[in-house]
């Protein structure tokens, strides 16, 4: 398992509504792709995880991001990221 942090700075404020949309993008992309997380934190299997910050750095929404930390975990460490997995999944 592996995880990574990062911080990034919205170039627009988010309404209630986009930040909805942005999560159930995210957590319709970290499905596909295997991993969890959100906004600030992603994990899963190291390739994963790259090809998801990949889409995070080409993404125009923000920009001055910053990887606070990317490292080997010896096992899932994010259930807020797997909680807000759930609530914002489209299957459901």
């Amino acid at each position: 398992m592996y995880h990574l942090i990062y911080l990034s700075t919205a170039r627009k404020l988010f309404t209630d509504n986009q930040l909805v949309e942005l999560l159930t993008i995210a957590v319709k992309h970290n499905t596909l792709s295997n991993v969890t997380g959100f906004l600030i934190y992603v994990e899963g299997k190291k390739p994963d995880v790259g090809f998801i910050f990949d889409k995070i750095l080409n993404n125009n929404r923000h920009y001055q991001i910053t990887v606070l930390d990317r490292s080997n975990v010896k096992k899932e460490t994010s259930k807020l990221g797997q909680l807000v997995s759930n609530r914002y999944d489209t299957k459901n």
